[in-house]
């Protein structure tokens, strides 16, 4: 869930369950926004396993078109795996549950974990950062 939180940190606004305001978006600060193995559109697997947490509900949760990740949808690169079993691979809209409306490249792996993906890419991830194509 780290990458629509961080998401929503930086876009700041209204919270979509407390209609809290979070403050002014941050956009400007950042350069580069890496989704490493996130669930930006669903987390199929893990909802159905859990779908009578917090987590999964349809309002601030990670199920697929909740109002949060509605909400949340520079430059945006996404890393996924087909193979995550965490997250998974296709939402229910059909398209990658890792993509993001927006974004301006996506690397696909293959054998790779969900564990996998996010502490063995930090080449990849040094690579978007400064700029340079995989």
């Amino acid at each position: 869930m780290g990458s629509p939180m961080a998401r929503k940190a930086i876009l700041g606004g209204i919270c979509v369950d407390t209609g809290q305001y979070l403050g002014l978006p941050l956009t400007n600060l950042v350069h580069t926004f890496i989704g490493v193995a996130g669930a930006n559109r669903d987390a199929e697997p893990l909802c159905k396993l859990l779908a009578w947490t917090e987590p999964c509900n349809q309002i601030n949760g990670i199920s697929c078109n909740s109002a949060f990740l509605r909400d949340i949808n520079s430059v945006i690169s996404v890393i996924r795996s087909i193979y995550d079993t965490i997250v998974g691979n296709i939402a229910c809209d059909g398209q990658s549950v890792s993509s993001i409306n927006g974004q301006n490249d996506e690397i696909v792996l293959k054998n790779y974990s969900h564990p996998m993906i996010i502490y063995a890419t930090q080449d990849i991830i040094y690579r978007i950062v400064q700029g340079l194509k995989n």
